[in-house]
C-alpha cells in the first residue's frame, strides 16, 4: 500500500514546498543500505533468531515510546 500512497504524498508536499530534500536523501541512502545489509542477514539467519531479534527490538522501542510519553 505505501508504494501507491508515498509517491502521491510526496508529490503533494513537493507541490507545495515542504519537502527538505538533504535530510530525505539521507534517509533514502540509509533505507537502501538497510535493506540490502538486512536481507542479506535474513539469507544467514534461521527464522527463530530473526523472531526474536524482532522481538527485543519491538520491546525496546515500546519501552522508549512509553520512557518518553511520562
Amino acid at each position: 500500500m505505501a508504494t501507491f500512497t508515498a509517491p502521491a504524498a510526496l508529490l503533494v508536499y513537493w507541490s507545495r514546498g515542504n519537502v527538505l530534500w538533504v535530510p530525505a536523501v539521507y534517509v533514502l541512502a540509509g533505507s537502501m543500505l538497510g535493506v540490502r545489509i538486512g536481507s542479506r542477514i535474513s539469507l544467514n539467519t534461521k527464522p527463530k533468531w530473526l523472531e526474536i531479534g524482532l522481538s527485543i527490538l519491538l520491546v525496546g522501542l515500546a519501552m522508549l515510546t512509553i520512557y518518553k510519553a511520562l
